[in-house]
């Protein structure tokens, strides 16, 4: 049954299967993905002499020391 599922929404357009499964397109992930890992760069998740640095600005934030 679920076999017939998958091959009925094989046909529907990319969108409209987002759609159906409840997902993000794949561009939101990749995205997601940047933001993630750039966190975890400047937080120090990662040795420090392995990651690329990151220019961090040197503008006043509020509550927040790790704006890029």
């Amino acid at each position: 049954m679920a076999i017939e599922i998958l091959l009925a929404l094989r046909r529907l357009a990319y969108p409209v299967r987002l759609k159906a499964f409840k997902l993000m397109t794949s561009h939101y992930r990749q995205i997601r993905g940047d933001m993630i890992e750039s966190y975890k760069i400047v937080s120090g998740k990662y040795d420090n002499e392995t990651t690329p640095t990151l220019p961090m600005s040197d503008t006043r934030t509020t509550g927040n020391d790790l704006r890029l």
